[in-house]
């Protein structure tokens, strides 16, 4: 699909609209990776495999019990949400996993390209 602007120019829309994330959000996750960067290492979360997923939904959960009974605590509860999450986006797209049918449709629809 086609969009047209002023002037007559054309550019193919988009289906991922960036700008629409708000900025505080952007700047929570990126609090979250440099805390992560200091004490693990740069990208190190990019090295997880299936157990570290597992693990990051347990680190998701956790924020969010402590979220919903506390509020956006000392720990930053919020930015730790926000950033597991965008791992989990990650993963889905990286790691197909035993059970869940739908990621490894994905994944096969992905190898096909």
């Amino acid at each position: 699909m086609k969009r047209k602007f002023e002037g007559g120019a054309t550019r193919s829309a988009t289906k991922v609209r960036m700008e629409l994330i708000p900025g505080e959000a952007l700047r929570a996750l990126g609090r979250r990776l440099a805390l992560g960067a200091e004490k693990h290492g740069e990208n190190n979360w990019r090295a997880g495999g299936e157990e570290f997923r597992k693990a990051t939904i347990g680190h998701l959960l956790a924020h969010l019990a402590d979220y919903v009974e506390r509020g956006n605590a000392k720990d930053a509860n919020t930015d730790a949400i926000i950033c597991n999450a965008a791992f989990l986006c990650h993963f889905e797209d990286q790691l197909p996993f035993k059970g869940a049918p739908a990621v490894e449709a994905k994944a096969a629809a992905r190898a096909k390209r």
